[in-house]
């Protein structure tokens, strides 16, 4: 269920509210009722936004993190923590701003991969394929049976430099 930031429910309340939701997709995976499926395929669509938002959460995090343990190990101080996934991201839609949830062992994964890519451990197209992976899995368990592309943005990108002769980020 949505909703609104508008209404004046806390931030917990809210999380607790999108966990609920995809729990429910969960258990309403097997049903073969249009309601069911409609409310699957609708968890299902958030679960790919809160993919790509994590991803590029992960990446930013990532990023921050270097730069804060670069400066630590130049100033001979302890290194700061190492960031962590969220298994939670504000979505936007057309009723406003809500929470997607994805359980932990999703979100600790696409972190990594995004991680990975930030750090250059991992090709455009290996954070594209592993992070693909990890959401057909996810959809699989909703009992969705379309796939949903994520990293889109990615995926565009990839196109882009094939078209322009550009290459990837390598690590061979």
């Amino acid at each position: 269920m949505k909703f609104p930031f508008s209404k004046k429910l806390s931030v917990e309340d809210l999380q607790a509210q999108a966990e609920k939701d995809f729990m429910d997709a969960l258990e309403k995976s097997q049903d073969k009722s249009r309601v069911a499926k409609q409310f699957c395929m609708r968890i299902a669509l958030q679960s790919r936004t809160n993919i790509d938002k994590l991803f590029v959460e992960a990446a930013k995090k990532t990023e921050r993190y270097d730069e804060l343990a670069m400066a630590a190990i130049a100033a001979g101080s302890e290194l700061p923590a190492q960031p962590e996934a969220s298994c939670f991201q504000i979505v936007k839609g057309s009723g406003g701003s809500y929470y997607s949830y994805i359980p932990e062992r999703f979100a600790k994964q696409i972190f990594a991969i995004g991680a990975s890519y930030q750090t250059t451990r991992i090709s455009r197209s290996d954070a594209i394929e592993q992070a693909q992976r990890v959401a057909n899995t996810l959809f699989d368990e909703l009992g969705v049976s379309q796939s949903f592309e994520v990293l889109q943005f990615l995926r565009e990108e990839e196109l882009d430099s094939g078209s322009s002769g550009s290459s990837d980020q390598e690590n061979d």
